[in-house]
């Protein structure tokens, strides 16, 4: 269990940081910390017993997908053992009615039942199963998708219209006898008047995925075209993304063949260039398998396992940290890092703080993690004055982007600040070795 150790921090007077010459490393402002992770809503027709735990084993299934980033979670042996028991993991649930719409505009009352799992029964059964956890903190991931078949071509947002008619089109076999006026080719999907993006939507939900969808306003149309996005042409893609500032962006060719859709998709993160393709009976299901592989790709980056024996020290150093709140923040952000298992702090100089973290895995976890949101700022060239704190650890130095609108109450005004129940003082400085 991750724990933060702290002080009592008595007559704090942190003056100002002297500016210095840095070279910052900054990534986009478009990371989402991902709420209601461990809650899931399943249709039910009824409230018997019966019914609620035949939906409860259904949620546990897609809370641990989502929780640990990986699609084939569902075939993890340790979760399929624990599926009878899949009420032990609720926390609370509740029912209620939501007005929905039929595909023939009509409304209606669905029956919905609210399950919330129990955050550390969970991470236990991941820990049990082997399988990683993913935190809340989670990349946001831009969405370009062309559509189309031999004849016509859309991009999603520019022409719904006209493409949702095409796409529902019935394929007809040149070598199938002629249909009467009462017979129809079309399967229930294609009868219906697919909304895609509410598809895409419902899906990233699912799994945990923050995503944005391109406004395809006049700027969209100026930067880019159905051709760019349908051939997967990164210098145009990467162009017109760049006023999204996601942290990632996936690109996706959907080609109607036949009764078949073939789908290929391109993903760019962080430097990294993914690319493959996929052959689906339709294009709610091509989606649905796209959408999973760019979230079990992106958590293969963030996700940790908890029981790894793998535990790495290392000291971090952070300036900025000026006023009694930017301490609570810094520490409340650390507490959502997942690769972090716990924090001591070491001491405080000025208005640094050197902090002794223990790590789940390697030190490259943490930064990709630091690195999707602005609140820690890599110092490739430091201003921090090192030499005060010896130790033998591998040392990191950090900016804290403080909120300067904040008007609270500045650190030496405050007389105390208790965290946790440990005192830390410069003699403490060789527990760091």
């Amino acid at each position: 269990m991750k724990t933060i150790n702290s002080l009592i921090l008595k007559s704090l007077v942190l003056p100002c940081v002297v500016a210095s010459c840095l070279i910052l490393i900054q990534s986009p402002l478009n990371a989402r910390e991902v709420t209601g992770l461990f809650e899931i809503s399943v249709a039910v027709d009824d409230q018997n017993n019966s019914t609620r735990r035949r939906a409860t084993r259904q949620a546990l299934v897609e809370v641990m997908i989502r929780i640990s980033g990986q699609s084939i979670a569902a075939s993890n042996s340790i979760l399929k053992s624990n599926l009878n028991k899949s009420t032990a993991y609720i926390q609370r649930y509740l029912y209620r009615e939501e007005d929905l719409v039929d595909e023939q505009g009509n409304p209606f009352k669905q029956l919905m039942l609210d399950l919330v799992f129990d955050e550390m029964a969970i991470r236990n059964l991941l820990r049990d199963a082997n399988l990683p956890r993913w935190g809340a903190n989670r990349p946001q991931t831009l969405i370009w998708l062309a559509i189309g078949d031999q004849q016509q071509r859309f991009l999603l947002g520019t022409d719904d219209e006209s493409l949702l008619k095409a796409i529902n089109q019935p394929f007809v076999n040149e070598d199938s006898p002629v249909q009467t006026n009462n017979e129809s080719s079309e399967t229930p999907v294609e009868q219906a008047s697919l909304n895609l993006k509410q598809i895409i939507s419902d899906k990233a939900s699912a799994r945990g995925l923050p995503i944005l969808l391109p406004l395809m306003d006049l700027e969209d149309s100026v930067n880019i075209d159905v051709a760019d996005v349908w051939g997967r042409f990164i210098s145009p893609i990467r162009q017109a993304s760049e006023r999204y500032a996601s942290d990632a962006v996936a690109a996706a060719q959907l080609i109607r063949e036949d009764d078949q859709w073939l789908t290929r998709w391109l993903l760019l993160h962080k430097g990294r260039i993914l690319s493959w393709e996929h052959q689906s009976d339709s294009i709610e299901s091509a989606l649905n398998v796209g959408l999973d592989a760019i979230t079990d790709q992106l958590a293969a980056q963030y996700a940790v396992y908890e029981d790894s024996l793998q535990r790495n020290d290392i000291l971090i150093s952070v300036n900025n940290i000026n006023r009694v709140e930017d301490f609570a923040a810094l520490m409340k952000y650390l507490q959502g890092i997942t690769s972090i298992h716990d924090v001591n702090v070491a001491k405080i100089t000025q208005s640094v703080i050197h902090l002794k973290i223990n790590l789940i895995g390697e030190q490259d976890a943490l930064i990709q993690a630091i690195s999707l949101n602005n609140q820690l700022i890599i110092e490739m060239t430091p201003s921090i004055d090192h030499s005060r704190i010896q130790t033998r650890l591998p040392a990191l130095f950090f900016h804290w982007a403080s909120d300067n609108n904040n008007l609270a109450k500045p650190a030496s005004q405050v007389d105390s600040l208790e965290v946790k129940n440990r005192n830390v003082n410069s003699s403490e400085v060789d527990a760091l070795n």
